[in-house]
């Protein structure tokens, strides 16, 4: 039986000049976001968290962006 590779969704948190200031990948993005969101809120110190507690405070939405997919062809593996 051929195996497939895991598909992995990539994300990023955007600041408020849309310029992209971390980039994550997961398996699982619904339970990815709700880690996030609780990490944000629970004051973990990591400067991705701190810069999205800022951007909170000055009135900008936190989100998680996906990233669109690529695929790579036969000759770029």
């Amino acid at each position: 039986m051929k195996k497939y590779p895991e598909v992995f969704v990539l994300y990023v948190f955007k600041a408020e000049d849309s310029i992209p200031y971390y980039v994550g990948a997961t398996k699982r993005f619904k339970k990815r976001i709700r880690e996030h969101r609780a990490a944000i809120e629970s004051g973990i110190q990591t400067p991705y968290y701190n810069k999205a507690r800022n951007l909170i405070q000055q009135g900008f939405v936190w989100c998680m962006e996906v990233l669109p997919e690529v695929y790579a062809t036969e000759d770029e593996m």
